[in-house]
């Protein structure tokens, strides 16, 4: 049995019921409120074990399994082309992890560095829509179940560390770019961290009714055609034409122009309907 979605479903209904749980009791004594987060992770853990028909004391080794161990090389046989195929599949998922790592390590160091100038620009907050991407992107090429369960985790985490004080652009941005991977990427991650850019060091002329320049919607555009367009190799059949994908990456542009907040999930969910 596959073991990446059901982790994946069951930490997400875990974390709404935290969510919701924490709502109903917070006028009551935070021991309440922890109450209900332990048990809403230890029912979890009991009901993954169930459907991986394991017990509660394999679980820490089976999920260190998942993160450290090629989803790929789980349940086949021990011969030589196998013992290869494992080879590969632990170098790409250790590399995944090392490069993931430099990331945050660059996220955090950036943002510390960013504090302690005392000043946050549209070009600064832009950053880590790259750092994020970057990680979104190389998950994607080598180990796409794997970052789809990361990502959603990272929400998951996210939701009941962080709670109320938790940023909404950032969760509509993670949420964006895991929910529909490719399009996500390239319209959230890469197409308008581009076109703020661009738009606030170069941008002169402004949309109509918009603070949004022409010269960072036409950047973004071109950055999400040029990523596409490089990811085509990749895609699941079908394939977008190339046509579909500029004529896709316009619109998402058009769309990123003339919206306010809600265009990291927006763009995603337009750019996997004008793609399919």
């Amino acid at each position: 049995m596959d073991a990446v979605g059901p982790l994946a479903e069951i930490a997400i209904a875990a974390t709404a019921a935290i969510v919701v749980g924490a709502l109903l009791t917070a006028p009551l004594h935070p021991a309440v409120v922890n109450a209900v987060v332990l048990v809403s992770v230890g029912t979890s853990m009991m009901v993954y074990s169930l459907m991986m028909g394991i017990s509660l004391f394999e679980l820490p080794h089976f999920l260190w399994n998942i993160v450290f161990t090629s989803h790929s090389t789980r349940g086949a046989g021990n011969n030589c082309s196998f013992s290869f195929q494992s080879c590969i599949g632990l170098f790409y998922r250790n590399w995944l992890l090392f490069f993931w790592s430099m990331n945050v390590m660059a996220s955090v160091s950036f943002g510390a560095f960013v504090t302690v100038q005392g000043r946050s620009s549209t070009v600064h907050r832009k950053f880590f829509h790259l750092t994020v991407s970057q990680i979104f992107v190389s998950g994607l090429f080598y180990d796409r179940d794997f970052i789809w369960l990361s990502g959603w985790l990272m929400l998951c985490i996210f939701i009941i560390i962080e709670g109320s004080s938790c940023r909404f652009s950032f969760l509509l941005m993670t949420s964006g770019l895991t929910s529909i991977t490719w399009p996500g990427v390239a319209a959230v991650g890469i197409g308008d961290s581009v076109a703020a850019i661009v738009g606030s060091k170069y941008g002169t002329t402004r949309w109509p009714r918009s603070k949004k320049t022409v010269e960072g919607s036409s950047a973004m555009a071109a950055a999400i055609a040029v990523f596409l367009i490089a990811a085509r190799p990749f895609c699941s059949s079908p394939v977008p034409s190339y046509p579909k994908i500029v004529l896709t990456a316009l619109i998402l542009a058009a769309i990123e122009a003339f919206t306010v907040k809600i265009d990291n999930i927006a763009l995603p969910v337009v750019g996997y309907f004008l793609l399919s």
